[in-house]
């Protein structure tokens, strides 16, 4: 692409103070915060600081751009990333991220194949992502932990804390109080759930037991949105529905795990990746057809591929492929990367080239 040769970030230089400040993530490693920053102060039109491959004094972190022939070797060399991630490394599966601009099905498709092929589990993020952030979720699923595992120590901090919220006692005795009677109430859960199946309407009294100890009143008064209207009923609804599906096949561990996506790779759209974090984040599809509006919009693409480069604390990877399957087993489509050049002047100025590769 020449992106050296551009004058600096001349082709999106359109009114960026209409737009909030990008976020750095102080939380990444030195090398990707150094990078934000040249991002960031570039998106403010600001000098940018000293090319941060300049300073060494902390070489790690990772930040690479990868380009292939086609979607089925990008596809094959992910998922040997992604394996080796795991295996050598010891990340976990939800220790790394896909990311997509769009439409995750039609970009990760064969990449999840090949996972698959590798005994790698990668699932999309989409209706669970948002049923999981749900405050009442977290409280029930804390709770069904307690009840399942042997031990669980997250959950049993998570849900002391949230019953001395509803109850509004701080006093010591309170606090004995309250954990006695949460004990009290998950010897009891364990026997519900042995008594349990798949029965939706099993399942579902379960959870009302749950919330009828919790209190529900107290609970709606810490979390208004489910006094309104059916938005109580209808979460409840949809995680009954998962756990219904999960348990004809699963112990109760695993359907929660299921549920929770532990052991599997997410995949997700930038906009649903807002607020999260991972070791590492790879965006798949850094291409014209991804950010198919950043002609009419250029300020605000780059502000979302500021917030996809983010997302990462210790490895970014951006991929671009000559031909690309959309969906899997479509025919290919010669793919550019005309419109989207000035992201990738930008990152070339912060250090960044292109890496081509071959089988």
């Amino acid at each position: 692409m020449g992106g050296g040769s551009r004058p600096y970030l001349r082709p999106i230089q359109v009114g960026l103070s209409l737009f909030r400040r990008p976020a750095l993530n102080h939380r990444s490693v030195p090398k990707l915060v150094r990078i934000q920053a040249f991002l960031a102060a570039a998106l403010e039109n600001k000098v940018p600081p000293q090319t941060p491959t300049g300073d060494s004094s902390d070489d790690s972190g990772k930040c690479r751009i990868f380009s292939f022939e086609d979607s089925s070797a990008e596809a094959r060399f992910l998922a040997s990333s992604v394996k080796s991630w795991i295996n050598e490394d010891g990340l976990l599966p939800r220790d790394i991220c896909i990311l997509t601009r769009n439409r995750p099905p039609i970009y990760t498709g064969q990449l999840q194949n090949e996972l698959q092929n590798l005994g790698v589990t990668a699932r999309i993020e989409s209706e669970l992502q948002d049923l999981l952030a749900e405050p009442l979720t977290s409280m029930l699923v804390d709770f069904l932990r307690l009840g399942a595992e042997t031990r669980a120590p997250a959950s049993w901090a998570n849900s002391l804390d949230l019953l001395r919220r509803t109850s509004g006692g701080d006093s010591e005795e309170s606090q004995r109080e309250i954990e006695r009677a949460l004990s009290t109430f998950i010897k009891r859960l364990r026997f519900l759930l042995k008594k349990t199946g798949s029965a939706g309407q099993d399942i579902q009294k379960m959870l009302a037991a749950i919330v009828s100890f919790v209190g529900r009143e107290a609970f709606q008064a810490l979390h208004p949105q489910y006094a309104q209207g059916d938005y109580y009923r209808t979460t409840v609804g949809q995680l009954v529905s998962y756990l219904t599906q999960f348990r004809k096949t699963m112990e109760w561990d695993e359907a929660l795990d299921e549920l929770e996506g532990t052991n599997a790779v997410p995949i997700m759209t930038i906009h649903k990746s807002k607020g999260l974090e991972y070791p590492t984040v790879v965006f798949v599809g850094f291409e014209d057809s991804a950010f198919w509006n950043f002609h009419k919009k250029p300020t605000e693409e780059t502000c979302t591929f500021f917030v996809a480069f983010s997302r990462a604390k210790n490895r970014v990877v951006f991929t671009f492929c000559e031909h690309r399957a959309k969906p899997a087993d479509a025919p290919l489509e010669p793919q550019q990367r005309t419109q989207v050049g000035p992201l990738y002047d930008l990152l070339e100025q912060a250090g960044v080239s292109i890496e081509h590769i071959t089988e």
